[in-house]
């Protein structure tokens, strides 16, 4: 016959290797996704970093191209305001030769109104002497 505490103690042994061996394969499988979690982390990190440094390039290409872009409006907005000045110049200089042109138009009409005027007097003139050279033939 078998003693019950020898049972007890080959079943409590024996039961105690199981929780062992369990408790060995659950820190084996606690220490794999631990391991898996690590790799996880450092593709996530590689690529967080990756994307940082494809961000960063791409912000300083922005920028650069912001700058070069303002610099030509800003060349762009000298060049218009020397234009608005040549404009304003060649405005100011047709509004000038307008009124010239205008003014000598009217002078122009005078001395016709004069050239009339006088081509009149030498006409009357010259009837009134052909009329007294008539009286005086007569």
């Amino acid at each position: 016959m078998v003693h019950p505490s020898s049972t007890m103690q080959s079943d409590g042994h024996s039961g105690l290797g199981a929780l062992e061996a369990q408790l060995a394969s659950k820190e084996k499988e606690w220490k794999e996704l631990l391991a898996a979690r690590d790799h996880q982390l450092e593709a996530s990190l590689t690529e967080a970093q990756q994307e940082s440094f494809f961000l960063r390039e791409r912000y300083q290409q922005l920028r650069e191209d912001f700058q070069f872009n303002l610099t030509i409006v800003e060349e762009r907005d000298r060049e218009l305001e020397r234009y608005d000045v040549v404009t304003a110049r060649a405005l100011t200089a047709g509004h000038d030769r307008q009124g010239e042109l205008s003014r000598l138009r009217l002078q122009v009409s005078e001395l016709q109104q004069q050239r009339a005027r006088e081509a009149e007097e030498r006409r009357r003139q010259l009837t009134e002497g052909r009329l007294q050279l008539d009286q005086l033939k007569r």
